[in-house]
């Protein structure tokens, strides 16, 4: 990625509708760096697993949101080329730090998303409306997205990594928005981006809860849509993908 300039947060129109807690709208200045193209897959964290620097213990038996079963794509022999998923904050961190690499701050992951246009997804403004090209849209707790309705475009699990290419950031970023949440690097706090610096952000130094971006429900996914989460807890919804920076 580019070093430069982007605005990031909420642009507070129905153009660009977002939660809250995106607000205020702010130019943010980032170093050039490098984030995965694709999310995490359940092979590579095998690797790290066998190489005895990451752990699976619980990343089989979680439960989703609400109590819905999880489903838990490192128990499975066939799912070597989905995101890993079910795995705490402290997990991805490993990963990311085994591979020479790190979990991208909020800010980089934003950019990475949408570039600097402005942009409400990573392939444009227009909403994804049910296309199956552009994002892969999963059932929440049995129901799909955006109305309740039961429908073939709402899938109740994740799909292969990079499986929808049209629906690529402008820097070529696969599955930004769908297939799963990704943990970033920052803790969270709704108020942040008002006190946020312009150049690199890195979130607040504490908190409770761990930012994850990349919403799975149509009716809400934004590029700038913010979530928490303790970092202890495991979702069927959530995986990861590491950046790294680069030198000066």
């Amino acid at each position: 990625m580019p070093g430069g300039a982007f605005d990031m947060g909420c642009f507070r129109d129905p153009e660009h509708d977002c939660g809250g807690d995106a607000a205020p709208r702010h130019t943010v200045s980032l170093d050039g760096f490098l984030i995965d193209r694709t999310e995490v897959t359940v092979a590579a964290y095998r690797r790290c697993s066998d190489a005895g620097a990451c752990k699976t213990d619980g990343i089989t038996t979680q439960t989703d949101m609400g109590g819905h079963p999880a489903e838990c794509n490192g128990r499975r022999s066939d799912r070597d080329d989905h995101p890993i998923n079910c795995v705490t904050w402290t997990d991805a961190d490993s990963f990311c730090k085994w591979a020479d690499k790190r979990l991208p701050t909020e800010a980089e992951w934003e950019k990475a998303a949408g570039g600097t246009e402005r942009r409400s997804f990573p392939w444009g403004n227009d909403g994804p409306d049910g296309r199956e090209d552009l994002v892969v849209i999963l059932r929440l707790h049995g129901k799909s997205a955006p109305r309740g309705e039961r429908s073939p475009k709402y899938v109740n699990t994740t799909w292969p990594v990079g499986g929808k290419p049209a629906g690529a950031s402008p820097y070529g970023a696969l599955d930004m928005l769908g297939n799963v949440w990704e943990w970033t690097a920052d803790w969270y706090d709704a108020a942040y981006y008002a006190r946020s610096p312009s150049a690199n952000p890195q979130g607040p130094e504490q908190g409770s809860f761990r930012v994850m971006r990349g919403d799975v429900d149509e009716a809400f996914m934004r590029v700038q849509n913010r979530a928490k989460l303790a970092p202890t807890s495991r979702l069927g919804v959530l995986g990861f993908r590491c950046a790294r920076s680069v030198p000066r």
